[in-house]
Formats: structure tokens, sequence, C-alpha cells
């Protein structure tokens, strides 16, 4: 949140606060952190008849921030062959990877895709950047049971004993 700087100077001139460097912004006296590392502040009054301009600054550094993992659970899942994305998200709104630590699962630029059936342990996690700390991984396990199909076969006409060979065609969800 911003916050206030209180600057003046003993001359009772107007003093401009602004930024030197580093990841914040100035308005009026209230200064917003846009980043982490070294910011510097500079106060400034243009002096008058009786006193001289004045400049001076101010240097602090700002630490990177924590942020933390939202991961719902996870619902059991019947095997399919459409991805699905596990939900996590960070509190700093950096995206977050996922890796399959074990079970009939696989990450793809989609999301989770199911390989088989069993118990399958997904890991969320988010490695930080220059402004946030890495977050704490959080694992969710769910199983995957067998999917279902159904199969799809053509209608047979009638037949008479004689009639050539006929071709049918049926086909199956699961291919």
């Amino acid at each position: 949140a911003p916050f206030e700087v209180k600057v003046s100077a003993d001359s009772g001139l107007p003093v401009v606060l602004s930024v030197g460097a580093g990841k914040a912004g100035v308005n009026g006296n209230l200064v917003t952190l846009t980043g982490a590392g070294g910011v510097t502040l500079v106060a400034t009054h243009g002096g008058d008849d009786n006193y001289e301009a004045r400049v001076e600054s101010r240097t602090f550094t700002v630490a990177k921030a924590a942020q933390t993992i939202t991961f719902p659970v996870i619902a059991d899942r019947a095997f399919g062959p459409t991805p699905f994305s596990p939900g996590a998200v960070s509190s700093s709104q950096l995206p977050v990877a996922y890796e399959v630590l074990s079970g009939p699962a696989e990450v793809i630029p989609e999301g989770v895709r199911l390989t088989g059936v069993g118990s399958v342990l997904v890991r969320a996690r988010q490695t930080g950047s220059d402004d946030y700390h890495p977050a704490l991984p959080l694992d969710r396990t769910f199983n995957v049971s067998k999917g279902t199909q159904t199969i799809t076969f053509t209608a047979v006409s009638p037949r008479t004993f004689g009639d050539p060979p006929l071709t049918l065609s049926a086909s199956s969800s699961a291919d």
C-alpha cells in the first residue's frame, strides 16, 4: 500500500519528493513500491532570495515479498484423453508450474494428462521472481479409475442366406 513520506525544509519553502532510482512511484508525498530492490527518494527545494537550493536523498532496500500457493483438492477422475488444469494459483499472480511426482499422468502445456489407472501425486510450485520469494510447494493426490466407453456399431440390413459377404463397421469412443 502507498505510504506517506514527510519532507519539509526549515526555511518553510516547498519540498518536492521524487524517485531517484528503483522500483517506486511518487504522487505528492505518497510513495508506492512497485518491486523489490534498492530505492532512492530525492527531496528538493529550489531556494529563494534568502535560502540556497537544497537536494537530499535517502536510500533504502525493499525486500522480496512472500507468496503462497492455493491448491484445491483434486477430485478422483475416470481415465480419459482430455487434459485438465489442477487449479493452483499463487498469491503473487505469478504462474504456477506442475510436476507429477508419481502415478499414471504427465504434465503437458494444456495441463495434466492421464496416462493410465492408479494413484497420482501432483506438485504445484512457484519459484519466485525478482520481487517474490519462492512459494512453498503443495502436493495433491487423486485416484484415476477406469474410464467408460461406448461402441458404435452400424446397423445390419436384413440378409438372406447366400448373400455376398457383408462389411461391418464398429468404433469405440476409447480410440
